[in-house]
């Protein structure tokens, strides 16, 4: 190879890594990801992935196309997250971690797919590993535009490794944006120590004792022009030396992990999801720590049927639904429209939305696509409601009928304007990875 074209290859990867440069690829985040890949390999990563489709495939779901389709994506999309999990255990790096997501190709890696537990499209989710009794700092700077709004929570446990609960683990305190104050340039500074809480400002109070988890949800509706917040913890007592990575230690963790959480989230569908009739939406719930309502059910549909869910946004700040697979990890939402929000979505003339769920494609706007699958979970959140809103209000109407029964008045979507959703949709969605 001649020196220029060295040159040029050198300055054209140095460029490519430069234009990925953004706020989530931190050098913990790439350290991390980059072990990652490695663990998976390990020869307890395969065996204990080889254990969770066995499991899914002696579940009923696995009776259904579309269960038995996404057995071996679901199962191997929670091992990542059991990798993950081994990660957030560790208090002797304290760090902010991206920890659920879809995959993702930067830095010269090609990060697969962590969803899991029903995972937000809209939400960035990260975490932080603390001590209990120990003292820290986020710090953190809110862009504008930026989040429409920023969640925290301590948390008993990972999820899915303590006590069955409806959202996964207890929450002992929490505080979101609308709580914080915020210098006159959007920085902000949140101390997490185990104080009694009392009237501080900008304060999350931890235990005395053991590993806590500070969980954080960085909510978007506007893909395009909502980047995430910047944000950096920082111990401020004495806090243990790193220890040295084992690789064999982390994936013999994360094995045990993903022995316990598979089976968790699995019990998890059953009893709080499967439990109720097919094709039907349960009726909205609050959520703990003031984030708002949310509703779910499961579908199954033959390959010429709809359904339409029509639903009122009761004025909150964020609407947004969603279809995962029958096991609970999101059906692919980068390109396709498997989840929508109140932003990415088109209200009647009256103000409310209606969505249909088909496997094929219906040609109507506010379609929910889960790639060519006829069966799954369908979740749906109002975060930010009005003082008017009304859980009773929320979900409006649900009904299943033919394809070629679809309600006339339906906005009709051409295939082209259906592939520039779908670029549309890939751009805005870049947006968390470069900025």
């Amino acid at each position: 190879m001649t020196l220029r074209c060295i040159l040029i290859s050198f300055f054209s990867i140095a460029w490519s890594v430069a234009s990925l440069a953004g706020t989530l690829d931190t050098p913990e985040q790439l350290e991390r990801e980059q072990t990652l890949l490695r663990v998976l390999n390990q020869p307890e990563m395969r065996a204990a992935t080889r254990r969770v489709e066995a499991l899914y495939r002696a579940d009923p779901r696995a009776n259904t196309a579309a269960g038995k389709a996404t057995i071996r994506r679901a199962a191997h999309s929670i091992t990542v997250q059991s990798v993950y999990y081994a990660f957030i255990e560790d208090v002797t790096r304290p760090a902010v971690f991206w920890n659920t997501n879809a995959r993702h190709r930067w830095h010269g890696m090609d990060i697969p797919n962590s969803g899991y537990g029903i995972e937000n499209p809209d939400n960035i989710y990260q975490v932080i590993a603390v001590a209990g009794g120990g003292r820290y700092v986020l710090h953190g700077k809110m862009p504008k535009p930026g989040p429409i709004q920023i969640h925290l929570e301590v948390r008993d446990s990972l999820p899915g490794l303590g006590a069955m609960a409806v959202e996964g683990f207890r929450q002992l305190d929490t505080i979101q944006s609308e709580e914080i104050k915020f210098a006159e340039d959007g920085s902000f500074d949140i101390f997490i120590d185990s104080d009694p809480k009392g009237p501080r400002l900008n304060h999350l109070s931890i235990p005395t004792k053991g590993v806590l988890q500070i969980g954080i949800r960085q909510l978007l509706t506007d893909w395009a022009q909502q980047p995430p917040v910047a944000l950096r913890v920082e111990r401020l007592d004495a806090s243990p030396p790193p220890a040295p990575r084992d690789e064999r230690a982390l994936a013999k963790r994360a094995a045990a992990i993903l022995d316990r959480i598979a089976p968790y989230w699995l019990d998890y569908n059953n009893r709080y999801i499967y439990s109720k009739p097919v094709n039907h939406i349960a009726a909205a719930r609050q959520r703990p720590g003031g984030r708002g309502l949310s509703s779910s059910g499961h579908y199954l549909l033959s390959k010429d049927e709809a359904m339409l869910i029509t639903v009122d946004s009761l004025g909150s700040m964020s609407f947004g639904i969603q279809i995962t697979d029958p096991w609970g990890v999101a059906y692919e939402y980068i390109r396709n429209t498997s989840s929508l929000n109140n932003v990415q979505s088109k209200p009647d003339s009256q103000g409310v939305f209606t969505f249909v769920i088909s496997a094929k494609d219906p040609g109507v706007v506010n379609w929910l696509d889960a790639g060519g699958h006829n069966s799954g979970i369908v979740t749906l959140r109002w975060q930010g409601v009005s003082q008017g809103g009304s859980a009773d209000q929320a979900i409006r109407q649900i009904s299943v009928v033919k394809l070629n029964q679809l309600d006339s008045t339906l906005k009709r979507v051409t295939t082209n304007e259906r592939r520039n959703e779908r670029l549309k949709r890939a751009r805005e969605y870049e947006v968390r990875l470069t900025r």
